[in-house]
């Protein structure tokens, strides 16, 4: 019965939205007709990027804008018997406005405009009804161009910017380059927290969102990636006085539902509640963040101290999360600021989770049912803190310091039976396994920059430092059975052991960067960089004899690293009105000393590899360029790749280092696009990646008549990975339709070396979606989406081991304000996992709803009651094939539950003088 009202559900979901798409807003789109004309400097050449705005009269509010395109040509939409202003504006020329008229398609006379007269304080007025404006590379919106809700969040209203994704874990990209810094007021923002600020910011709050490439890190170094950095630029009654919002929910889980390993923290209660408060002033920023729920509800920062992660009810966990922060930016000067904040997260995790391992090779096939049931409370304390101070204007120094410490408590019980090819019983075990890892880090960083009189040339130094201690405790017991070749038991292995494991890092980097502008167009950068890493594992293990603790000396080691590298680096860089270029040729030299303490031989290895990138972007106007970019990298094992020290945590699965891994040699080839139709309002954008490793490190897997494998990383032949992917956004402006088109493909090849053969593993994935949403949103906020990805795996020399799949996903949303302060918002995410043919096809209908009614003046009270997961599906499933096995894993879903949620808007304005 539930499968069908979950097939109704999707179908009846997707029809409504995709008519309210089509009929919501123009029911007659003969109403709609277009402007078009083109703008002129005084010598008559196109003016390119120029912003072109109608402005509803008499109110002045946003009807329709955009800007020129190459030859200087827009077009603008507008209703049929209206009356706007016209308004084009371009940064040095004085603006141009008029009224016009539209009862028909028009187009206008060729528009000059002429060199500014007016003051600046008079432009800038001008500047405050401009929806958009292209300043260079820098792409700014105008906030009241979009429509938001007392109680959005900024994220809802970067979601609505042309060519900006937010994905589900709240990354962030631009025309498919990835977003790597969010400011606000041009600052930091709870320790470069990005996820604080889209989440935690009301919408309605922002002025301006500005989009930039991001020239430089925060060490000085110039970047030749293509990322960018947003932003957001505070309204003025935002930048003084007291605002924020305070929410509380509560309600249960219906029906209750009972647990394999209960918990009264995790029961069938439900709750949330958050705190985000600030107070600005010219001179200081200061805001308090708190957060407590069990409904997987974002809480902005991770508890295993990762960048922010997205909680939500289709999360394969139930958590319980208490979250306390505070951010402080504190100007002392113009030349002088100070940046402060503080994180602690408190989160009690439970999960149960089921899987079915397959693997498929022919000298290693079986089967592998598990239970799993894990509870974690892990405790994170995160310090962040900056110094900037300017000696004067040609010289300044930046400090960094981050500061984390976590301590958790984990249980983890773990039921698994293997069967051979013929089905036969190989093994069983029964685990359960506790441990109590600590990490403790600091990282300081110091940065120094120096300007000379001659304009470009520029010095940077860079101190960097590093330090962890990681002490983990734990306990291990485990029953396993294994069984002969005629299906009896035959022995029976008893594990019980406690285990310390200490891990200690120290890092020492500094580097010197030395810029030389050649002429008008060029400039050499010369870097010196050179660095230490220390590490030690020291790992004891205790056996439990008749409740007495006797040291085990095979599993008891210690191992100790010693890396120094140094690296001299030359770049040329050369940027015309056509074309950019770098060119940077190095060599880098590492030496590498290990000492196992069971072992009196040492490890003593020093490479020297050349490494460079050379990037090329040639650009055919402001709106249409491409790039290519060619990087190498040289990187080091880890420390637990290294060391030869046993690691039994998993009795069915051994890991074991290796100390004679050789660095992997890294080349990356990427060739991109991208294409912006101002006066279509469409932009594509395409990327094609080549990625080759030499030395590449795999995991060598080597079983036993039982299936317990001996894991050791091993460096193997060439491997590769090819990527493709392609974009484009397009808005139908008589519909009212915002159409997005995704694409990619993925070609990676994969060694994979079992029971000491060699064989290959080619992994073919295609992917693609398609979205269409309403762009125009006072009234009716909806989208509806389509998503597949299509997998194929092949294996050297043995087509029966081919693995199709084809997995799809659907996807719609709908928030209507049926009356003035009425509001009703649902969602129904259906995914389809597919038939493999070792797994049958599983489908899992996601379906929220909510309604609520704002109160008070500004809507400032907001009155919900929301049912999440209403069709209580009870798992989520992911699955992969990798190294020959094909696994899939089914967690448990947070399950249906209703509540009831109050949220208030706090806005209090200070007095000037204070």
């Amino acid at each position: 019965m539930s499968s069908i009202i979950s097939i109704f559900m999707r179908f009846a979901l997707f029809y409504i939205s995709f008519t309210l798409l089509l009929f919501s807003y123009d029911l007659t789109a003969q109403r709609i007709i277009k402007v078009n004309g083109a703008v002129l400097n005084e010598e008559n050449k196109p003016l390119v990027a120029a912003t072109v705005v109608l402005l509803n009269l008499p109110d002045s509010s946003f009807a329709s804008y955009g800007l020129t395109n190459d030859q200087g040509r827009f077009q603008l939409d507008g209703k049929r018997d209206s009356l706007y202003l016209l308004q084009i504006s371009y940064l040095g020329y004085t603006p141009y406005l008029k009224k016009i008229y539209l009862s028909k398609d028009t187009l206008l006379e060729t528009i000059q405009l002429q060199d500014a007269t007016k003051t600046l304080e008079a432009i800038e007025i001008t500047a405050e009804h401009i929806p958009v404006q292209m300043r260079g590379d820098t792409l700014a919106f105008n906030s009241a161009a979009f429509h938001v809700r007392t109680h959005d969040n900024v994220e809802s209203l970067l979601k609505q910017l042309p060519g900006l994704e937010v994905d589900e874990n709240g990354e962030i990209t631009v025309n498919g380059k990835k977003v790597t810094e969010v400011l606000v007021d041009g600052k930091t923002f709870f320790g470069e927290n990005a996820q604080i600020a889209l989440k935690g910011l009301p919408a309605d709050a922002i002025k301006k969102i500005e989009i930039t490439s991001t020239k430089k890190d925060k060490d000085g170094l110039e970047l030749t990636n293509d990322e960018k950095t947003i932003d957001l630029k505070l309204k003025k009654n935002a930048k003084r006085g007291v605002w924020g919002v305070i929410e509380a929910g509560y309600g249960s889980t219906v029906p209750p539902r009972a647990s394999l390993n209960s918990s009264s923290n995790l029961g069938n209660h439900r709750y949330l509640g958050n705190l985000m408060l600030h107070y600005f002033s010219p001179k200081i920023k200061l805001s308090l963040l708190g957060a407590s729920n069990n409904v997987n509800e974002s809480v902005y920062v991770s508890a295993a101290g990762q960048d922010a992660v997205e909680l939500s009810p289709s999360r394969s966990a139930i958590t319980r999360t208490l979250l306390g922060g505070m951010n402080l930016n504190v100007s002392f000067s113009k030349k002088t600021s100070v940046g402060l904040s503080y994180n602690y997260v408190n989160s009690l995790i439970r999960s149960e989770k089921t899987s079915f391992l397959e693997s498929v090779l022919p000298n290693n096939r079986y089967v592998r049912n598990s239970q799993n049931q894990n509870e974690s409370l892990p405790q994170k304390h995160i310090f962040y803190s900056k110094f900037k101070h300017e000696f004067d204007s040609t010289q300044k120094i930046n400090f960094y310091c981050r500061v984390n410490y976590q301590f958790t408590l984990n249980e983890k019980s773990y039921e698994a039976t293997t069967s051979g090819e013929s089905d036969q019983l190989e093994n069983q075990i029964i685990q359960n396994y506790d441990n109590n890892p600590i990490n403790w880090s600091i990282n300081p960083r110091l940065n120094y920059q120096k300007k000379f009189k001659k304009k470009g040339q520029e010095l940077v130094a860079n101190l960097v430092l590093g330090f962890r201690f990681n002490p983990t405790f734990s306990y291990n017991y485990s029953l396993t059975n294994l069984y002969n070749n005629n299906g009896m038991l035959e022995t029976v292995d008893t594990l019980e052991q406690e285990q310390s494991r200490v891990g200690k890092s120290q890092k020492y980097t500094g580097n010197i960067i030395f810029r030389l502008p050649i002429g008008k167009q060029n400039k050499l950068q010369f870097r010196a960089l050179a660095g230490v890493h220390n590490g030690q594992n020291n790992q004891l293990v205790y056996d439990i004899e008749s409740s007495h603790r006797v040291e085990n000396d095979s599993l008891s080691d210690a191992y100790w690293r010693h890396n120094n590298y140094q690296e001299l680096k030359m770049t040329f860089k050369r940027k015309t009105d056509a074309y950019h270029l770098d060119v940077g040729l190095a060599v880098k030299r590492s030496a590498l000393e290990g000492v196992v303490a069971s072992n009196a031989s040492r490890i003593n290895q020093a490479f020297y590899f050349p490494i460079g990138n050379l990037r090329f972007r040639y650009l055919f106007s402001k709106s249409k360029n491409i790039t290519f970019n060619y990087t190498t990298r040289f990187s080091t094992p880890r420390i637990d790749q290294l060391q030869p020290v046993v690691n039994n945590q998993n009795p069915l699965s051994i890991r074991l280092g290796n100390p004679d891994l050789l660095p992997e040699y890294q080349h990356n080839i990427r060739l991109g696009t991208t294409i912006w139709d101002q006066l279509t309002a469409t932009n594509f954008y395409a990327n094609l990646n080549l990625n080759i490793v030499q030395n590449s490190i795999i995991q060598s897997r080597v079983f036993d008549e039982n299936f317990r494998a001996i894991t050791v990383p091993i460096n193997s032949e060439l491997t590769y990975r090819v990527s493709a992917y392609l974009g484009c956004n397009k808005t139908f402006k008589k519909l009212g339709i915002k159409l997005g088109i995704r694409g990619g493909a993925n070609l990676n090849r994969r060694p994979i070396m079992l029971n000491t053969e060699f064989t290959k593993q080619l992994n073919q994935n295609y992917n693609g979606s398609l979205t269409l949403s309403n762009k125009k949103k006072k009234i009716i906020d909806c989208s509806i989406a389509a998503q597949f990805s299509v997998g194929h795996s092949t294996y050297e020399n043995n087509d029966a081991l081919k693995v199709t799949y084809i997995n799809h996903s659907y996807r719609a949303k709908i928030r209507a304000t049926i009356a003035k302060k009425w509001n009703l918002q649902t969602s129904f995410d259906y995914r389809v996992y597919a038939n493999t043919g070792y797994n049958a096809a599983i489908a899992v209908p996601l379906w929220s709803a909510s309604f609520y009614r704002t109160f008070l003046k500004d809507d400032l009270l907001k009155v919900e009651i929301l049912a999440q997961n209403i069709l209580n599906e009870a798992v989520q499933v992911t699955r992969s094939n990798q190294d020959g096995i094909i696994s899939e894993n089914q967690s448990i879903l947070l399950g249906r539950y209703l509540m009831l949620k109050v949220s208030y808007q706090i806005r209090r304005k200070t007095s000037r003088n204070r």
